[in-house]
């Protein structure tokens, strides 16, 4: 469809198409801040014209970006069904005696797959791999729980109280994944402060050489 005649509209569904926040949108657009701004927001979003306008935008920068449903759920599933033993390999654990931080089990032989050797699924899954001040080498991946929800939600697996039954959007979908993410990520991050191995969640910490320093 073309352009919306109503200038307003237009900046309206140009900003909600960004995943601007309906008020905020609504409000950018040129309309009054006022205490029936919120209503009114979600009463434009009601409005046919601007659901298809919202719509067509999205399908035009999605496939600006080369993204299709297709690409968004192969990424989802290498997340969701990533092996960490195709980037990390371990020996036994064991248990020593140590002092402080350092008592407890500890796993030996710590080997990191190379990244010339990592497939392209698990090189995928990784979202970041940095070394610490202290020498340890830490991987984090993406949420595998996050991506297996909103795969579940877009096949229908999950049946959530406020789900409606039409298919969520390809945006919702990246949009929550993110969210999810980052909440997880906030509380994983005491995990990185502790000594020795960790392979726990999306947080790994491995020593660089898979030793304990304590010995």
């Amino acid at each position: 469809m073309p352009v919306l005649s109503n200038r307003r509209h237009e900046l309206f569904a140009q900003a909600v198409a960004l995943g601007v926040d309906p008020t905020k949108a609504y409000i950018q657009a040129g309309y009054e801040d006022t205490p029936s701004a919120s209503a009114n927001s979600f009463r434009l979003i009601a409005d046919d014209r601007i659901t298809k306008r919202v719509a067509e935008l999205h399908e035009e920068a999605a496939a600006h970006a080369g993204v299709t449903i297709q690409r968004v759920i192969r990424e989802l599933a290498r997340i969701g069904f990533y092996d960490v033993r195709r980037a990390v390999r371990w020996g036994a654990a064991e248990l020593r005696p140590g002092v402080g931080k350092r008592k407890g089990l500890v796993t030996t032989d710590l080997v990191l797959t190379p990244s010339d050797e990592l497939d392209d699924d698990t090189a995928a899954a990784i979202s970041e791999v940095r070394q610490t001040q202290q020498g340890a080498i830490v991987i984090k991946f993406c949420d595998k729980q996050a991506a297996l929800v909103n795969l579940g939600r877009y096949l229908g697996v999950f049946n959530d109280k406020l789900e409606v039954t039409h298919k969520r959007s390809l945006e919702e979908l990246v949009r929550e994944s993110y969210e999810l993410g980052r909440k997880r990520d906030e509380e994983r991050l005491a995990l990185e402060r502790q000594a020795g191995p960790v392979i726990d969640g999306e947080a790994r910490e491995v020593e660089a050489q898979g030793r304990d320093a304590a010995e």
